[in-house]
């Protein structure tokens, strides 16, 4: 992938975090979770026929945005458990 391409996903990338940053409490109170927005960007920037950024599947960057998105859901995901309501719940995740 070209430098220029590569600066162009990390905006794309940059630009849909800091929406998510400004506009998250509202999307939140629509439940709109963080990963169906990053979704929805995703498809705005490269499901058209042209699209803004193009990626391929098979690329190492590709694969590092992967990645790095799913450790900032599971993290998110992570820190919003509550420890006191785990315990008082503990037979889901024992079931589990």
């Amino acid at each position: 992938m070209h430098g220029e391409t590569q600066i162009a996903v990390l905006a794309a990338i940059a630009g849909c975090f800091v929406l998510w940053g400004a506009f998250s409490a509202r999307l939140l109170r629509w439940n709109i979770s963080g990963p169906i927005a990053f979704v929805v960007g995703g498809l705005v920037l490269s499901g058209r026929s042209e699209p803004l950024i193009g990626v391929s599947i098979s690329s190492e960057t590709a694969l590092r945005l992967t990645e790095l998105a799913l450790a900032v859901v599971l993290f998110g995901d992570a820190a919003g458990v509550s420890v006191r309501k785990l315990q008082r719940d503990s037979v889901l995740p024992a079931r589990l």
